[in-house]
């Protein structure tokens, strides 16, 4: 059974999400993971609000496993970035071309309720970017850095 993407300019897609308490945590994630699951072939991520939740979650494919990040915060990135040409679930059919931090060291709460801090490269990057800007009510749309 497919769940409902929420589509661009939908304003829930322009909204900040909200802080995920301890005690929320596991409850969050089962959400997420049924709004998700068959909507994962062909897909590398999902934020909360892309399948109408308000809280700051989203899942993504990592290293090719699906992982859970839970009020995910960017606290450092490279100074280099690089265009890339994306696209999104909320926005079908386009794609844009946004600047992308090379590195980013992420901290975050995992799908075993446990504190990180993590640095990640590449693809992982930029998926990681991706969905932390959905969760900040940013879309590629709005980010585009290149025209078009």
């Amino acid at each position: 059974m497919k769940k409902r993407i929420v589509k661009y300019p939908d304003p829930r897609l322009s909204r900040s999400s909200v802080y995920v308490y301890p005690e929320d945590y596991d409850v969050v994630r089962r959400v997420l993971f049924s709004k998700t699951y068959y909507q994962r072939n062909g897909s590398v991520g999902f934020a909360g609000n892309q399948v109408g939740l308000e809280e700051n979650i989203f899942t993504a494919l990592i290293q090719g496993k699906w992982r859970f990040f839970i009020n995910p915060e960017i606290i450092y990135k490279s100074q280099k970035v690089f265009p890339n040409t994306e696209e999104c679930l909320s926005i079908p059919n386009k794609s844009y071309v946004v600047d992308r931090h090379t590195w980013i060291h992420l901290k975050y709460v995992d799908e075993k309720n446990q504190d990180r801090s993590q640095r990640f490269g590449g693809l992982d990057a930029v998926i990681i970017q991706h969905e932390v800007d959905h969760l900040n009510g940013i879309t590629i749309a709005d980010k585009n850095n290149h025209g078009g």
